[in-house]
C-alpha cells in the first residue's frame, strides 16, 4: 500500500467513517474498513 492511500485510510478509521470509496481494487484487502470499490457499485 502505497503512503497517500495509508493516510486517507488511517483519517478515515480516525474520524468513525463506515466505508471508504475508491477505484482502487488493491485496497480491497483491508479488513478494518468497509472498502467499497465504485466500479464495482455502478452499473
Amino acid at each position: 500500500m502505497r503512503t497517500p492511500d495509508a493516510l486517507q485510510l488511517a483519517a478515515a478509521l480516525s474520524v468513525g467513517c463506515e466505508a471508504f470509496l475508491t477505484n482502487d481494487h488493491d485496497l480491497e484487502r483491508v479488513t478494518d474498513l468497509r472498502v467499497r470499490v465504485l466500479d464495482n457499485l455502478l452499473f
